[in-house]
């Protein structure tokens, strides 16, 4: 079995005219999404070059070892770009439409992408939330109906599709899934009748509200959605849509990256069934959900990033850079939360944390977080 990493590799010689676009194409064009292109000519709005020009300027401005000093975990998406340009299936995709805006006093993150494929359909990726406490924390603000990212992508989704003769797929991972979907359902009816595909890779979930909305739209019959075996963020709030579930070579939250997902062939690998941890997660926070009111949820959030920002780090990647130091003090932090918010904060730094010790086999850290 292989990574996105290993099929670009194997079937990279395949033109789209050999293999039509698949599911693995989808994961791979979603965190291409995540390379950080501000630095790239002529890639804005309304312009668009060949992916291998792209990644050939991109890595005259950046040296290996300094994105090799990446430790967020997209910090592979560069090397990505780097071997889809080498191959003959994605090197004269064209890139283009680019935007990446971050507000941290707005809580908002939101970054796209159009990658013009050979086989006369355009897939617009959004961007997931990244390795910022700031993308984080714009996830959890689902959990009061709103996400400020949502409206930019439905902004942007008119413009690009308004203006496209192609027929459109619209994908992501993580929040940019989440993006996808609500995009797609709030766009104008113009624009959806181009839209043959929607994909969600491992994206978390909606209001019911906005669910009833979507199945009116009918761009549920479009959506497909991929979660790894014990996903946490894909099993946040509410979906109608059944899930693949796929398997992935980490442990917990570790699944939540792409490039864990288990790759065979022109399809991922696919697991029968969610793992207990993901089905348990899952209770404990729509019971927690369906239990408290919109303006106590709030509480949560700011009590739950409350316990992360103590660290000092501002990224998830520094959070576990301090390890034992950074566990310590975020449990500590924990016993002066408000009673109706510790369990389900608990929960939430138990399951943040047990993929990473596992990997690195820290026994100390990990009776630690067993104790929680």
């Amino acid at each position: 079995m292989g990574n996105i990493m290993d099929y670009v590799e194997w079937r990279g010689d395949l033109t789209f005219a050999q293999s039509p676009f698949n599911e693995v194409d989808n994961l791979i064009l979603s965190c291409l999404s995540y390379v950080r292109l501000e630095g790239v000519d002529t890639i804005g709005f309304g312009q668009h070059r060949p992916l291998w020009q792209v990644s050939r300027q991109f890595f005259a401005q950046h040296e290996g070892e300094e994105l090799l000093r990446d430790r967020s975990f997209t910090w592979q998406a560069p090397f990505l770009m780097q071997e889809m340009a080498k191959s003959r299936r994605f090197q004269d995709v064209l890139v283009g439409n680019y935007i990446s805006i971050i507000e941290d006093k707005m809580v908002t993150q939101f970054a796209m992408l159009e990658i013009i494929l050979g086989d006369g359909t355009s897939y617009l990726a959004f961007r997931g939330t990244d390795d910022t406490l700031t993308g984080w924390k714009e996830d959890f603000y689902l959990t009061k109906g709103r996400m400020p990212a949502g409206e930019a992508a439905v902004t942007y989704l008119n413009q690009i599709g308004s203006e496209s003769s192609y027929d459109l797929r619209i994908g992501g991972h993580s929040k940019g899934g989440y993006l996808a979907l609500y995009a797609a359902v709030s766009c104008l009816p113009e624009v959806q009748k181009k839209i043959i595909g929607i994909y969600s890779n491992d994206g978390p979930g909606y209001t019911a509200e906005f669910l009833s909305k979507a199945r009116l739209s009918g761009m549920l019959s479009k959506f497909y959605r991929y979660i790894p075996e014990e996903s946490i963020v894909g099993m946040l709030f509410e979906h109608s849509v059944h899930p693949v579930v796929v398997k992935s070579v980490q442990k917990g939250v570790l699944q939540h990256n792409g490039f864990t997902w288990e790759v065979s062939g022109p399809s991922f690998e696919y697991a029968e069934e969610l793992s207990k941890k993901s089905k348990r997660f899952q209770f404990i926070f729509h019971d927690w959900l369906e239990g408290i009111a919109p303006e106590q949820r709030e509480m949560v959030i700011e009590d739950f990033f409350a316990v992360l920002t103590a660290t000092g780090a501002s990224t998830l990647s520094g959070i576990y850079e301090g390890g034992f130091k950074n566990l310590r003090v975020m449990i500590k932090q924990i016993e002066f939360l408000h009673p109706e918010t510790r369990e389900i904060v608990t929960e939430l730094i138990r399951n943040l944390m047990l993929g990473r010790v596992k990997l690195e086999e820290k026994q100390e850290e990990m009776i630690l977080i067993e104790k929680m």
